[in-house]
């Protein structure tokens, strides 16, 4: 059976997010859509973002916690009023990754570090890389997550990273073939603090099976903090529901309708 990737090297993940971070006169912006999705560069989604901290910023925008982290560094330049969705396959689950690390801390995630944020093979367990991805974003990624131990797929995985700080908002919805896409969290507590234990006798707060259109008009219509930009990549899975122009008309209805720029990843 042809799957999607589960393992991707970190520097693949940071050249594909560049040039949303760090890139200058770069943005996509929907054209025309085809089968594999046309759009053309033009400005940088970021480049309103990417000003330097300066000491007129007010000190008391910085969480004081622990687990805070300074605005910026001598390097890295975090940006501000991030608004991303990701829904895809496992590749796409590494781009948020890499990109949530970066956030998070002010650097990319470097290719010697130990388990590895993207991936998945180094850890033991499906629960052993849930606990230590979502342990790294803490205390700003809450993930719906499960997946079984062994046998047929089954699981769900959306993760929801938001910095109050930096105002920075990142969504991923994981999207594999024809598999549904359901979740726990609704629109008023998913931004709450979350533990990964699984309740089986917890009916889901939303499903809406493979539907792209459903997923991107009803939940990340619906959530805080709306995303601007939408990446989405149906991967290597067959019947992913993007094969035919009617279903790609329902996509590109819902992204119009949702004010969405939406971005495909082939």
């Amino acid at each position: 059976m042809v799957t999607s990737l589960d393992r991707v090297h970190p520097k693949r993940c940071r050249r594909l997010l560049v040039a949303f971070v760090l890139g200058i006169s770069l943005r996509l912006v929907w054209a025309n859509w085809t089968i594999h999705a046309t759009f053309y560069w033009k400005q940088s989604i970021l480049s309103p973002n990417l000003k330097n901290s300066s000491q007129n910023e007010s000190a008391a925008a910085v969480d004081d916690s622990p687990l805070s982290l300074p605005l910026h560094d001598s390097k890295k330049q975090v940006p501000r009023n991030l608004r991303l969705a990701f829904i895809g396959d496992s590749l796409t689950r590494y781009m948020y990754l890499s990109l949530a690390h970066f956030l998070r801390w002010g650097y990319w995630e470097k290719d010697e570090d130990f388990p590895s944020m993207v991936q998945k093979r180094q850890y033991g367990s499906w629960d052993a890389f849930f606990n230590f991805t979502k342990s790294k974003l803490a205390p700003y990624e809450q993930c719906d997550c499960w997946r079984n131990r062994a046998g047929q797929y089954s699981g769900y995985e959306n993760r929801y990273y938001w910095y109050p700080v930096r105002n920075n908002s990142v969504t991923m919805i994981l999207k594999q073939g024809s598999h549904a896409v359901v979740g726990h969290f609704n629109n008023t507590n998913l931004h709450l603090q979350h533990d990964l234990d699984v309740d089986f006798n917890k009916d889901f707060a939303w499903n809406y099976y493979d539907d792209w259109a459903d997923i991107i008009t009803h939940h990340l219509g619906k959530i805080p903090h709306k995303p601007q930009y939408v990446i989405f990549n149906a991967g290597l899975w067959p019947n992913n529901g993007l094969e035919g122009e009617e279903q790609q008309d329902f996509v590109l209805d819902a992204l119009k309708e949702n004010n969405f720029i939406g971005i495909y990843k082939t």
